[in-house]
């Protein structure tokens, strides 16, 4: 099969291999990742790893054995001073994490703040857990699930497996997906399809036209490796906002998330005469109701996942649209959905997205 053959056959199907029935192969199962988990646990020793991967694991002991008995503790250990950091809403002061701050984790760094009420719904008992080393930020609450990618490509700055993804985030609000990573899908099969899905414009975050966060090679060579152009690093990260920035379109894309009750804003500045955009990639599942101009670069949309509806506005915008999207649940699996396409007008706009109905304007 060509390139162009497997193109057309991956448009009209549904990303997945048909085998005849009476083919001969080997059964497996490529999503069952227990193995891995009975591995981890070699080192984490946690009663919920093992309800899940079941016992007898030679994995577990061998991991065990080179690890000397050693037991790192658990997040889920409530009075564990464990590597993510606990920022909570309502703690006295700012709660603020300097740049200088947010190096290797040691002893003397990590601390564990409690929460307190403050009675404002989705934000309400918000933490922040950081990974800084990996480059991942998560606000969480029991209403309210918001992930942040800031950080190295890995591996030693060769990016074998990253994605540029600098400044995306997910967003997930009562238990319902609504904003997405769209996964990985391939590998080597399709190239072109393996480069589209780790792409900027692939994920939630600006995008230039015609310009990665970080270049790759041609070639199978470059399916593995990324130039570590972006050099991504937090400004700041706080209990009520997080700014990060990347220099992976040859100058400084800037962002920050910001919290205003139950509203989020989100502002991106860039100085480029390029053609830019915001995307946003939706879950399967969401449906986009409504989108409205406003009024000279201003929208509104409207989105829902079952019962939960969420509203976004967006200043500095010439056109919003939906386009098709990019999602894969698995290796060689990929669901239809949606994205929010956002065309900039201006070098500093602005996206707010309302998690209240009681709050929309």
């Amino acid at each position: 099969m060509t390139v162009a053959e497997a193109k057309t056959h991956y448009a009209h199907s549904d990303y997945s291999t048909d085998l005849p029935k009476n083919a001969i192969y080997w059964d497996e199962d490529d999503l069952d990742h227990r193995h891995l988990v009975a591995a981890i646990n070699g080192l984490y020793q946690r009663g919920d790893f093992t309800r899940f991967t079941g016992e007898g694991w030679l994995e577990t002991d061998i991991i065990r054995h080179l690890a000397r008995g050693i037991c790192l503790p658990s997040y889920t250990q409530q009075e564990a001073l464990t590597s993510p950091k606990r920022v909570c809403v309502g703690i006295e002061g700012n709660g603020d994490w300097q740049r200088k701050d947010l190096g290797p984790p040691r002893e003397s760094k990590r601390q564990l703040i409690r929460p307190q009420e403050n009675g404002n719904g989705v934000y309400e008992r918000l933490r922040l857990y950081t990974y800084s080393e990996f480059g991942l930020y998560i606000y969480r609450s029991e209403h309210l699930y918001l992930a942040i990618r800031c950080g190295p490509i890995g591996q030693n700055g060769n990016g074998g497996h990253a994605h540029n993804d600098n400044l995306s985030f997910e967003l997930n609000i009562e238990g319902r997906d609504f904003i997405v990573d769209g996964g990985s899908y391939l590998y080597t099969p399709l190239q072109q399809i393996r480069n589209i899905f780790r792409s900027t414009r692939s994920h939630n975050t600006l995008a230039l036209d015609g310009l990665e966060q970080n270049r790759w090679f041609g070639g199978l060579d470059g399916l593995f490796s990324l130039r570590n152009d972006a050099q991504a690093q937090v400004v700041e990260v706080s209990v009520g906002s997080f700014k990060g920035e990347h220099r992976g379109f040859g100058q400084k894309h800037y962002r920050q998330f910001k919290w205003e009750g139950s509203v989020l804003e989100i502002e991106d500045v860039i100085e480029s005469p390029l053609l830019s955009e915001l995307n946003f990639n939706l879950a399967p599942g969401v449906e986009v109701t409504h989108i409205h101009e406003k009024g000279r670069q201003e929208f509104s949309c409207e989105f829902k996942n079952g019962d939960v509806k969420l509203r976004m506005f967006f200043q500095g915008f010439d056109r919003v649209e939906t386009r098709e999207g990019f999602f894969s649940v698995g290796y060689g699996r990929r669901l239809k959905n949606d994205l929010i396409r956002c065309y900039r007008s201006r070098p500093h706009t602005k996206a707010e997205i309302h998690l209240r109905e009681s709050q929309w304007r």
